[in-house]
C-alpha cells in the first residue's frame, strides 16, 4: 500500500508479513504485521485477508483469516486498523471475528 515511498505489502500464513520498499524492486526483510493472540479468538494462526483500504483518517482498514480457538474448529475473519505512517503498526484490531 501507499501511493508514494514507502511502500508496503502483506502476505503469509501462520502470520502476516509486512515489506517495505522504497523503489518497488528491493525490499526489506519481512517483519510479523498481524500475530495470534493468546486467550482472543484468533489465538495462534493469522492470513493475509482483503486488500488495505485507506480511511478518511489517513490509516488504512484491512481483514485477516484465522482459524477460531485453539483445537482448529473453524475459520473466521478479523480485523485492523493500521497507522497511515506506519502501516506495520496495528492501531486496533477487533475482539470477536466478523
Amino acid at each position: 500500500i501507499s501511493l508514494g515511498p514507502p511502500h508496503f505489502q502483506w502476505t503469509g500464513t501462520g502470520s502476516v508479513r509486512s515489506w517495505q520498499s522504497n523503489d518497488l524492486l528491493h525490499w526489506t526483510a519481512a517483519e510479523d504485521a498481524i500475530v495470534g493472540r493468546p486467550g482472543s479468538f484468533d489465538p495462534g494462526y493469522c492470513e493475509a485477508g482483503a486488500p488495505p483500504v485507506r480511511l478518511a483518517d489517513g490509516n488504512y482498514f484491512t481483514t485477516y483469516d484465522t482459524i477460531i480457538g485453539s483445537q482448529r474448529h473453524g475459520w473466521a475473519a478479523g480485523w485492523v486498523v493500521l497507522n497511515g505512517s506506519n502501516p506495520r503498526e496495528v492501531l486496533q484490531r477487533g475482539g470477536e471475528p466478523l
